[in-house]
């Protein structure tokens, strides 16, 4: 975990770094993401300043951890996956996902339930 990662448990400003993570339009919700590819599972693992901090099982190679958030994301969100998409940052750790088919109030609960907080 890097001085970056609060750990979503102990945090007493967690709410704040939601609020930061998670925006939304009229149309789409938007989180901003800090991707870790090749780890052991595809997980929401923390809060921190630079988003949702995501493990994700495949490697950054032809667009399969990408293909893989997606899917992380629909499992997590309830959302189909051709719903969501990789806003911005599609060959960076530091994304913006945008999901169409969810409110942000019910994106913050998914989110707080995926991470136990």
């Amino acid at each position: 975990m890097s001085a970056r990662d609060v750990p979503t448990e102990h945090s007493n400003n967690v709410d704040d770094l939601i609020k930061e993570a998670i925006t939304d339009t009229e149309n789409y919700v938007h989180m901003k993401i800090h991707v870790a590819t090749s780890k052991g599972k595809s997980r929401l693992k923390a809060m921190s300043t630079r988003g949702i901090e995501v493990d994700i099982a495949a490697p950054a190679v032809d667009g399969r951890a990408n293909r893989a958030v997606i899917s992380l994301f629909s499992e997590v969100f309830g959302v189909k996956s051709a719903r969501i998409e990789i806003a911005s940052g599609e060959h960076s750790r530091s994304k913006v996902v945008a999901i169409d088919g969810t409110s942000k109030d019910q994106a913050e609960r998914a989110l707080r339930t995926a991470l136990k907080i």
